[in-house]
Formats: structure tokens, sequence, C-alpha cells
């Protein structure tokens, strides 16, 4: 079997819709963002950090590639029919 696999990319949902994402600059040169639910207002702070401090998170680390976007699609995400893996109706924690 040679076929190729399809890279996989997260998508952070939040209340059946697309998490909107923000970078922030700092008055030092640093910058965070967040990824905010408009639904419901929850939001999360994602900080810069060097790729080479990923062990130091332990053996099962890893990096995932998460999309980001100012201006997300409005429409609900529910799951596809037959979709055993998709979309979540539950808001975050």
């Amino acid at each position: 079997m040679t076929g190729e696999k399809a890279a996989t990319v997260w998508v952070p949902v939040c209340c059946a819709r697309v998490m909107r994402y923000n970078v922030y600059g700092r008055a030092d040169g640093a910058a965070f963002g967040t990824l905010g639910c408009r639904i419901c207002g929850r939001s999360i702070t994602l900080e810069a950090e060097s790729a080479e401090k990923v062990k130091e998170y332990g053996e099962r680390a890893a990096v995932v590639q998460v999309i980001g976007s100012p201006r997300p699609p409005t429409e609900e995400r529910g799951k596809a029919e037959g979709d055993s893996g998709g979309a979540t109706n539950d808001p975050t924690l």
C-alpha cells in the first residue's frame, strides 16, 4: 500500500461553530494568540514557544496543526452522516 495519507488539520470548535483566531502584539515585541467562541465568549490563549521545547512536555507530546482564521465560516458544524469522528456539539469545558 503506497497511497499518500492526507494531512490532518485540527479545527477548533465551540458551540458547533469554528472558533475565531486573533493575534495580539505586546509592547516588548512578543505576541500571543487567542481562539474565541463568538457564541458563548469562551477563549483559549496561545503563547509562542520554541519548537525545540516540545521534548520538555514529555514523551507523548506532539505538535498538531490547528487552523486559525479571524473570519471563520459562520455555519454550524454538525456531524456528517456516517462520520464517527466529526464535529461535536459540546461546548468547550
